[in-house]
């Protein structure tokens, strides 16, 4: 019942098929050996000095990021927040299968800087990829976040993107430590569909 819903109604999870955009960082630690972290903001001081954050692989298989290294990632859009002195830009970005980490860094660097129209950079240094505002100063800040500004996040399910089961876990609570008392399954099919489409939905305890 929307009554249920009455003091505002919150997309938990979604799960999209085909050329839908997922969460960078969600997927490349889920199908590659790395394990995307982020260190601590370094905000800009007075000196001047610019703000920067870093995005690392500290416990990943793969060691550290170099920018001639092809992580392999399904050709798609991936999302990604990059907030630069203190606004947030949702980025969607196409990456190929054959893009190498310096390629990627480009792209992200490419599409920050058309969100913001200014000359932030995006690069490998210290086997890292180093996010670094345009401006200096104490007010000259970097924050990535994962892509949860979007309105819709795809969230990968338990098979390959195609005929299968899949199955997201989700909790209940939004920003804020929030509990939402009551979860609303819908689906929706969009696209253009070759052969037809038949499938089931359904929500259950994870216990």
């Amino acid at each position: 019942s929307d009554a249920l819903f009455a003091d505002d109604t919150y997309e938990i999870a979604s799960i999209q098929l085909g050329a839908a955009e997922s969460d960078f960082f969600r997927y490349v630690n889920r199908i590659t050996g790395y394990n995307l972290t982020l260190d601590a903001a370094v905000n800009g001081t007075a000196a001047p000095t610019a703000g920067t954050q870093a995005i690392s692989n500290a416990t990943g298989s793969l060691g550290t990021i170099t920018g001639a290294t092809v992580p392999a990632l399904p050709s798609r859009t991936y999302n990604i927040d990059i907030s630069v002195d203190g606004t947030n830009r949702p980025l969607a970005v196409a990456l190929l299968v054959t893009d190498d980490w310096t390629g990627i860094c480009t792209k992200l660097q490419a599409a920050l800087q058309a969100a913001t129209s200014s000359t932030e950079t995006v690069a490998i240094s210290g086997g890292k990829i180093l996010v670094t505002s345009v401006t200096t100063g104490v007010n000259s800040k970097i924050v990535i976040a994962a892509g949860s500004t979007k309105a819709t996040t795809t969230i990968i399910g338990d098979t390959d993107m195609g005929v299968g089961r899949y199955i997201i876990n989700f909790k209940n609570v939004i920003a804020n430590e929030v509990t939402k008392r009551y979860v609303r399954l819908y689906t929706h099919v969009g696209g253009t569909i070759d052969s037809g489409i038949n499938y089931t939905a359904y929500l259950s305890r994870n216990n």
